[in-house]
């Protein structure tokens, strides 16, 4: 596309245009001003008008459209505002706020001049917010990569360009682009292989992003196009602890996290990524982060996860039974639990027998058909210490955690309080449950 015989307008629309400020891949951006509003502003104008194919500068100026809308939507300081949109004399042009000196995330990424761990994590966490507030909103971004997002002088991020973006607004009626869309660096498995796209497809390729800003190297080189699609599919990225070996253990295990291949296994939000990363440097305020400032309480002490733990944590968080449960009672759970691994048949409980106790089916199915992944089953003899009142075998390969009582009570009474409840309301179902079948089967 030549650019070279671009004039700078006078005015676009209402706007008056001040001066050129950058050429990118889409447009030209200028500095101009709204005379209604009397606030500077920056309007980037299509560049279609040098696209000699007439269908392929319509697709161009239908992505710019959709650029617009899709922008105007969203109001998050870590999301650059739209303001207006137009067409002045066929030249498309969108309005936006200014963000004078602003350079991108492209360019702090150099392995010789990377910033601190604590600066990198902090531009991070701040594209989690904005990302978490367009998912909210119903909007997964599609090409999150470092081109995309600026950096203000104050280190303030904001995402940009959601010209590809998918909508699941109702009354977002443009039509949404398909097939092999986003920038193929950056794109997540489901992604490069056009598989249905969630919001943890976004939390995947802001996990690339992080990837490089601290380690300074993309965690899938290759020589060529189909060797980065082959290896963003099928191979494992080098642990960042190979090129930063100093990096603290539990900040390379959530990056990692991020870049798993089924995105189920991912983060489950942009809410869960930044909550996490909040913790790796807990004395660190985030001056820029837009949420309410949330500091870990000074009386209260997070007992450590093991790095192999930290994956388990994520997982039962994601459990009904050990929801509402305090954090550093999560972390003792997932510190002192049992993981009990079945082969088809194996023996789980036996009927007549007692233990203390509670047992969470994990992976796999059980003989009895209606506890699934994430139920209890052996409340009864953990409650009550009674005899187990069934035997319960594993239908296949199954896991199983098994947490004692004496650990249930090493837990804070809020917490061992909930549990208890959630407890008792399943013995409750089952015994409902078994009673209306049984007033069944007499009756028939």
């Amino acid at each position: 596309m030549n650019t070279a015989t671009h004039k700078i307008p006078k005015r676009l629309g209402k706007y008056q245009v001040i001066e050129k400020l950058a050429t990118g891949s889409m447009g030209v951006v200028y500095e101009g001003y709204d005379p209604i509003a009397e606030r500077p502003v920056a309007i980037k104008v299509s560049l279609s008008e040098h696209i000699k194919d007439k269908q392929q500068a319509r697709r161009f100026n239908e992505l710019f459209v959709r650029e617009a809308k899709t922008g105007s939507l969203l109001h998050h300081p870590n999301i650059m505002e739209v303001y207006d949109c137009g067409v002045d004399e066929g030249r498309h042009y969108i309005v936006m706020e200014l963000v004078k000196h602003a350079r991108t995330l492209k360019d702090y990424i150099s392995e010789e001049e990377l910033l601190s761990p604590e600066e990198a994590l902090d531009l991070i966490i701040q594209c989690a917010e904005g990302l978490k507030y367009a998912h909210v909103e119903g909007v997964i971004h599609r090409d999150i990569k470092p081109a995309n997002i600026l950096v203000t002088e104050d280190m303030q991020i904001k995402i940009a360009d959601f010209s590809i973006a998918f909508v699941t607004q109702q009354n977002f009626e443009m039509t949404m682009p398909t097939g092999f869309v986003g920038s193929p660096r950056y794109m997540s498995p489901e992604q490069v292989q056009e598989d249905i796209i969630t919001q943890q497809t976004d939390l995947y390729s802001l996990g690339i992003v992080m990837y490089e800003l601290l380690t300074g190297k993309h965690p899938f080189e290759a020589e060529s196009f189909s060797r980065l699609i082959y290896k963003v599919v099928n191979e494992n990225p080098p642990d960042p602890l190979v090129y930063k070996p100093n990096m603290q253990k539990n900040l390379a295990s959530y990056i990692l996290h991020a870049l798993k291949k089924d995105p189920s296994k991912r983060f489950k939000s942009a809410a869960e990524m930044s909550k996490y990363l909040r913790r790796v440097f807990p004395s660190q305020k985030g001056k820029k982060l837009v949420e309410e400032n949330v500091e870990p309480k000074s009386d209260v002490v997070l007992p450590m996860v093991s790095e192999q733990n930290l994956e388990l944590l994520m997982m039962i968080q994601r459990l009904g039974i050990f929801s509402d449960l305090e954090e550093a009672d999560l972390r003792l759970i997932c510190n002192d639990c049992l993981r009990l691994n079945f082969n088809d048949g194996d023996l789980i409980t036996q009927q007549g027998e007692r233990d203390d106790g509670l047992y969470i089916l994990f992976t796999g199915k059980l003989s009895i058909d209606d506890i699934n992944v994430g139920d209890s089953f052996g409340e009864v003899a953990c409650l009550s210490s009674m005899a187990h009142p069934t035997s319960i075998k594993s239908n296949g390969k199954t896991e199983v955690l098994q947490i004692k009582k004496e650990l249930i009570s090493q837990l804070s009474f809020l917490s061992q309080a909930v549990l208890y409840r959630r407890l008792a309301e399943m013995v409750s179902k089952r015994l409902i449950k078994k009673n209306n079948e049984t007033s069944v089967s007499e009756l028939s």
